[in-house]
């Protein structure tokens, strides 16, 4: 954290100040972040990271122009705990500012409305997200309508087609495509950043154990030279096992190099695709003129359509 104030790693103040730059797509778009999502809180600028998956979580929050940093680490990746925000205003209450944080404070302030049982359910199901190949699940609980992130989040509803996620400040709006169509999700707020996505519904789709059966073999990567995933059958399940992929893409056993392979369980999301909520990663199968299964896409929060093809 110290080496951000006074770096002596090389390239001295002017390699901070890069990090610190907001990148761009190809297009021109504002990508929305630098190498940490870099913001405002309550009025004084912020940079942050967090990441996690199977057995940790992790964020790193740092208030560059107040020289203060909270670090929270966790070994389970499904606890909620004491949001970063909410430790830092411990320490710097009395130097925030008073100007509300457009996503958090205005939000928050929103007043929460009673939406009827049977309208929140009909907004549960299964939507995706095209570019990145993410998946958002929303599924009813006692009565509530819930997200499928984590623990399990909770929607309060601030309006009839909009809802906030408090404990990770993300804003979920329902709408309906103009001239008609399905229900489309557009989200604010994921992962710290404040650009819009857009999730289509997708129809849930469970094949049956013969349906599996062509899912099966052994897929070898030409973009990542030595990856090979086998896709099998274990009591009546698609199972994907790893050897060489990706560390972070698809888990491997501490310490075996990638040389050992593990089980990880594929569950149907929607035709030809299949979803590992522990790794949130989406399997994709690929089809050739034939309509044979012929290869998959692996597409994460980090990889997005890496390739590989059947032998």
């Amino acid at each position: 954290d110290q080496n951000f104030y006074n770096n002596k790693l090389g390239g001295g103040q002017n390699l901070i100040k890069e990090q610190y730059s907001i990148g761009r797509f190809n297009n021109g778009e504002n990508a929305g972040n630098s190498t940490g999502s870099v913001a405002e809180y309550k009025g004084l600028k912020t940079v942050r990271h967090e990441g996690g998956g199977d057995g940790f979580g992790h964020v790193m929050m740092r208030f560059p122009e107040r020289d203060f940093t909270v670090i929270r680490l966790c070994n389970a990746g499904d606890i909620n705990t004491v949001p970063a925000p909410q430790v830092a205003e411990i320490f710097l209450a009395d130097q925030f500012k008073k100007t509300p944080d457009p996503i958090n404070e205005i939000v928050a302030a929103t007043p929460v409305i009673s939406i009827p049982e049977k309208e929140l359910a009909s907004l549960a199901g299964l939507y995706f997200e095209p570019t990145t190949g993410w998946l958002i699940r929303f599924y009813m609980k006692d009565g509530k309508l819930m997200v499928d992130k984590g623990p399990g989040y909770v929607l309060s509803p601030i309006s009839q087609n909009r809802f906030r996620v408090a404990v990770a400040g993300v804003e979920i709006v329902f709408v309906r495509p103009v001239g008609g169509g399905r229900m489309q999700v557009k989200t604010t707020g994921e992962y710290g950043q404040h650009n819009t996505r857009t999730y289509d519904p997708v129809q849930r789709v469970t094949p049956t154990s013969k349906e599996l059966v062509e899912f099966t073999g052994k897929y070898v990567s030409d973009e990542l030279p030595g990856a090979i995933y086998t896709l099998s059958i274990k009591d009546g399940k698609l199972i994907l096992q790893v050897r060489n992929g990706i560390a972070g893409l698809l888990s491997q056993v501490p310490g075996s190099g990638g040389q050992i392979t593990k089980d990880i369980l594929l569950t149907p999301a929607f035709a030809d695709a299949f979803f590992t909520f522990g790794e949130s990663t989406l399997v994709r199968f690929e089809r050739n003129r034939q309509n044979a299964v012929s290869g998959i896409t692996l597409s994460n929060g980090g990889v997005r359509r890496l390739r590989s093809n059947k032998q």
